[in-house]
This record gives C-alpha cells, structure tokens and sequence, in this order.
C-alpha cells in the first residue's frame, strides 16, 4: 500500500542538475506540508516577500495574488482549517535552469467531510526559489472541480475566503 508520503516521489526523471534537485526537495516539502495542513512547513518553504498567484481564484471569488509571508499565512490558516486530507500523487517536474523556473504538476484527492463526495484536481504550479525557498509561485487549477466538491461556489469561496475577497 503506498503511504501518503510515498505518494510524493516524483514521477519524472530526476535531474543531476543541484538547482532542479533543490527545487524537487522543496516543492516535496510544500506538498507535505499541505498533505499534513502544517502552515508552519508550509510557510518555511515561501521567502518572507514571496508572493502566490492563483489566476482561476476568481471564478469562486477568492484571492487572486498574495504578497509576502503575513498575506499567505492568514489565507492558508484559513483554508487549511477546512481544507479535507489532501493526498498528492502522479507528481511530474520540469525545469528550466537557465531561467530559474520550475514546473510541477501533480493530482490531488480529498474526500470531502460529510459528503459522499471526492475533491479531484489536477495542479500546475509554476515556481521560482530564492536560495532554498520558494519566492513566487503561480498554481493552475479547475475552480469546477472545487465548486462540484464542495457543495458549489458559496461553499468553495468559504472554504478560502476568510472574509469579503480580496482581488
């Protein structure tokens, strides 16, 4: 039986290249910080000036960018008090090093609490590191699926809108 920890070794082939390595290493840590809903991991993988971009957060009216380490830590306490256990796996890499940019795509399932009901997602995520930390991350999601898993799009804005968006 693969473990949920098992589940996050990639799936792509590994590069010899340190900043790609680097790269895997943190993005396996955001992964299970999430898995577990550890903010404190979560947010030791973002520099203290990073910034998140969700470019589909507004079809459930939620935040479309976060500057800075105080921004994404009260959006993530929020959304991770609500957020079902997350189980990642399929977790693909691509980067490039010249540029510094790294690519991850990886698939999520949670059953939702109190429903019959499975969150789905497949994820795209875009990243830049600042050393050992991630300084901007882009994510690419299907705000459907989060609207059919969490009862619809009250629900799903609820679930990572703490109060009135901020776009």
């Amino acid at each position: 039986m693969n473990t949920p920890t098992a589940l996050l070794a990639p799936v792509s082939p590994p590069s010899s290249d340190p900043l790609a390595q680097t790269a895997r290493r943190v993005f396996q840590h955001l992964l299970l910080g999430f898995q577990t809903a550890d903010l404190a991991a979560v947010l030791a993988c973002f520099t203290e000036d990073a910034t998140i971009e969700y470019p589909y957060a507004p079809q459930i009216g939620s935040a479309t960018r976060l500057d800075g380490k105080p921004a994404i830590g009260q959006y993530l306490q929020h959304a991770l008090q609500g957020m079902p256990t997350l189980i990642f796996s399929q977790l693909h890499f691509a980067h490039d090093v010249a540029q510094g940019i790294h690519w991850a795509e990886v698939h999520c399932e949670a059953p939702v609490p109190g429903t019959d009901r499975t969150y789905r997602q497949d994820y795209v995520m875009r990243f830049e590191l600042r050393g050992e930390q991630i300084r901007h991350h882009r994510e690419y999601w299907n705000q459907l699926a989060a609207r059919e898993a969490f009862g619809g799009p009250e629900e799903a804005r609820q679930l990572f809108t703490p109060t009135a968006p901020t776009l």
